[in-house]
């Protein structure tokens, strides 16, 4: 049987993750197209499979208005972008990978309270920013010697890869002083409650270390 052909719909982690599988079996499958649009990323994957210019999108809706172009289309969006086009490639004969549910839960609440990452548990003297931060050093939660550990290791997948496209010291320094992951975990984490309820067609569904216990 001849490999399946393959669109790839969004090439952040879990796109570029199932990307890696198909070039690891190549008797099997082959990725023919991608929409993705953050430019490194895109332009990573598409070198990665040697996928044709033409073939290569910021918009998946370029793609699609093209016709049919493989066997089947890995939609992997964030989730509140996965309806349309889902709707889209089925209404051009392509089968479906959807990454993640379709819907979301129709309710959702929050229960529980925090107890150790709360603002009473900030070390005295700690910054708003890790990399700003005079305790940094001695902290078992700094970002800086996470992700600069992991660097220095050669990963490039997750999770430095959710912090910075192009792995270069001068771009994780910016990333951790200008984005979420440099913020400190206390009090960050404390606003949150430690369980969350959805309620979806009648099921209740608790999110865990281990997925979804229903």
């Amino acid at each position: 049987m001849a490999p399946v052909s393959i669109v790839v719909v969004g090439a952040g982690q879990r796109g570029a993750g199932y990307a890696r599988w198909v070039r690891r079996h190549p008797d099997r499958a082959s990725v023919v197209a991608v929409a993705e649009p953050r430019q490194v990323p895109r332009a990573r994957l598409a070198a990665e499979h040697g996928i044709t210019a033409g073939n290569v999108a910021a918009d998946w809706r370029e793609l699609a208005g093209r016709g049919r172009l493989a066997d089947a289309v890995l939609i992997c969006t964030q989730d509140r972008m996965h309806a349309e086009p889902a709707e889209a490639f089925a209404a051009l004969g392509y089968h479906i990978l959807l990454e993640k549910p379709g819907r979301a839960p129709l309710r959702v609440s929050s229960f529980g309270r925090p107890t150790y990452f709360t603002a009473a548990n900030r070390p005295p003297g700690a910054a708003d920013r890790c990399v700003a931060c005079p305790v940094e050093a001695s902290c078992p939660y700094s970002a800086p010697r996470l992700y600069r550990g992991l660097l220095e290791a050669g990963e490039h997948r997750w999770p430095p890869s959710v912090v910075i496209d192009d792995f270069t010291p001068a771009a994780l320094d910016e990333a951790l002083a200008s984005g979420p992951y440099g913020q400190p975990l206390v009090p960050l984490l404390g606003v949150l409650a430690p369980q969350r309820v959805g309620v979806h067609g009648g099921h209740h569904m608790v999110p865990s270390c281990h997925g979804i216990r229903h």
